[in-house]
């Protein structure tokens, strides 16, 4: 499959990357009301933490990998769920 204005092929896992996101900002869009800014944030970031911090670090932890490793794979996750948090906070 090839994107349209560059002509470039489309990676195979583009779609299936942001399926999983869109469906996490649906949840906490549909779960958390009255919210602001900042309780977006500290909602998502306790929602990281309890599910997608504590199970890839659990992973890192059986499989012997250094623990910055960690740090650097799931920061992302981090920032995106917190994103995710402050943009649905704000709108809502």
């Amino acid at each position: 499959r090839r994107h349209r204005r560059s002509g470039r092929r489309l990676h195979p896992h583009g779609v299936r990357v942001w399926v999983p996101r869109l469906v996490r900002a649906a949840v906490l869009l549909n779960h958390f009301v009255n919210m602001n800014a900042l309780r977006g944030a500290e909602v998502a970031a306790g929602c990281w933490l309890a599910f997608a911090g504590a199970t890839t670090f659990s992973n890192v932890i059986f499989a012997q990998q250094p623990k910055e490793l960690w740090l650097i794979n799931s920061g992302y996750n981090l920032v995106s769920f917190v994103i995710a948090g402050v943009i649905l906070g704000a709108w809502r």
